[in-house]
């Protein structure tokens, strides 16, 4: 990878106590020095601390399911869990360390004058890379119809406001007395897993932070699916032999309504006198 921590590693692993969640972190340069550091790690949680590693759970990946590496488990007598293959969420605890210590080093990288360390500018097993995205989110439409992606911007948010018009999601009205209008903001950039621009969107969304409960609002949520139901939903249409379609609806929230009635100003860039 281009992105090499000040030693020169590459690649970093984990090992998590499920217990305690204590973590050892150990940089290497390459995914076969994997069996030397899990025996050093070994060494020492059995030498220091007096345990003895009775599991490890891993993913798939070909550096722990080698011949070599399951004959030491063995050997140790350590018994080896595997997640589902394309389900990291099983591995979640370790999957959310890794995005701590990328988050950190990238701050390193930021601000090298207050770090000097090891794990600064090194990349995980999975080969995302830690870099500065070279363009960033402009904070209104304004500035953003003035940087040099103006044209991506301006083809961003008029898809957006064209979907706002053809849902109906608003209609003009005066402000009544007594009432205030929330303001609105435009967002955002998307970036791939390894934080390259993917796509330019433009999503509008009211401040809520403004509303006041029991004018605009009662209650707050986010519908989220549960992975355990997707599997069910799964394992359901497999025992039946039925066949299973996905789709992807386009700025589905739009099709929601509102009980109360929510006052909003227009959005910059979209004003009709």
């Amino acid at each position: 990878m281009k992105t090499e921590s000040f030693g020169g590693a590459r690649f970093f692993m984990t090992f998590i106590d499920d217990y305690s969640r204590c973590v050892t972190v150990y940089p290497i340069t390459h995914k076969s020095e994997v069996l030397d550091k899990f025996k050093e790690w070994e060494a020492v949680v059995t030498n220091q601390e007096d345990c003895k590693i009775k599991t490890l759970r891993t993913n798939n990946g070909g550096e722990f399911m080698s011949a070599e590496f399951q004959n030491f488990l063995k050997e140790k007598g350590i018994h080896h869990e595997t997640t589902v293959p394309h389900s990291p969420q099983q591995n979640g605890i370790a999957e959310r360390m890794n995005r701590t210590l990328q988050e950190a080093a990238l701050s390193m990288i930021l601000h090298p004058r207050h770090y000097h360390d090891e794990y600064a500018g090194i990349t995980t097993a999975k080969h995302t890379a830690l870099f500065v995205t070279e363009v960033e989110e402009p904070k209104t439409l304004k500035k953003a119809l003035e940087s040099d992606h103006a044209e991506n911007w301006k083809t961003a948010a008029d898809s957006e406001y064209q979907s706002l018009m053809e849902t109906d999601t608003w209609e003009l009205v005066e402000l009544p007395p007594g009432r205030k209008a929330i303001t609105c903001r435009w967002v955002k950039v998307k970036h791939d897993e390894n934080g390259k621009i993917d796509l330019f969107k433009g999503r509008l969304v009211a401040k809520g932070f403004l509303q006041k409960y029991g004018i605009e609002f009662v209650e707050t949520f986010s519908p989220v699916v549960l992975f355990t139901s997707i599997r069910a939903l799964l394992a359901f249409a497999v025992s039946r032999n039925m066949f299973i379609h996905q789709m992807d609806v386009v700025t589905a929230f739009l099709n929601g309504t509102l009980d109360q009635d929510i006052y909003m100003e227009q959005p910059e860039g979209y004003v009709v006198p």
